[in-house]
């Protein structure tokens, strides 16, 4: 199960992705909640066809070392595009403090 979905929206100017945030060791899909399919691409990781009502298959990883911003579009339609801003594990203070 993944640990976090973004959600791909029909909007009146087209097609909208959730704003997404996450730590680095993610796990993300894309739920395509729009009437056409898509593809998301992201360097060297591509989903395969999503089909409306349907979430990406397979999961993207975001690996442990990333950090900023992580740019990814589809790749069946022009100017969809949306990121997701990797955000660093912040530790727990330890108890007493």
């Amino acid at each position: 199960m993944p640990d976090l979905s973004i959600r791909i929206l029909s909007t009146e100017g087209g097609v909208a992705f959730d704003p997404c945030s996450a730590p680095p060791s993610s796990t993300v899909t894309w739920n395509n909640q729009t009437r056409q399919t898509h593809q998301i691409t992201s360097g060297t990781f591509s989903t395969d066809p999503i089909l409306a009502g349907m979430s990406s298959r397979p999961d993207f990883v975001i690996d442990f070392q990333a950090s900023g911003t992580i740019d990814y579009f589809c790749t069946l339609h022009e100017n969809e595009a949306g990121t997701i801003v990797v955000t660093p594990v912040q530790p727990m203070p330890p108890e007493g403090d």
